[in-house]
């Protein structure tokens, strides 16, 4: 806190939305047979980010059936 009470503060916000498809994800079968199948290079057009979020030809893939 300053002196003439004012406070300088950081935070992250990340949307509930993603952090739900997230949680989602990393629930769904089909994430670990692509996982599985990127390490073994049989899943060239996916990837996984550093959040452990799954990625489609770099767009997010979101688990179908979970009321996303």
């Amino acid at each position: 806190m300053f002196g003439n009470g004012a406070l300088m503060a950081e935070s992250v916000v990340k949307p509930t939305h993603l952090l739900k498809i997230l949680e989602e994800q990393m629930k769904d079968s089909q994430y670990d047979r692509f996982k599985q199948r990127m390490e073994f290079g049989k899943a060239v057009n996916f990837s996984i980010r550093k959040d452990v979020e799954l990625r489609f030809k770099n767009k997010m893939f979101v688990p179908v059936g979970n009321g996303l």
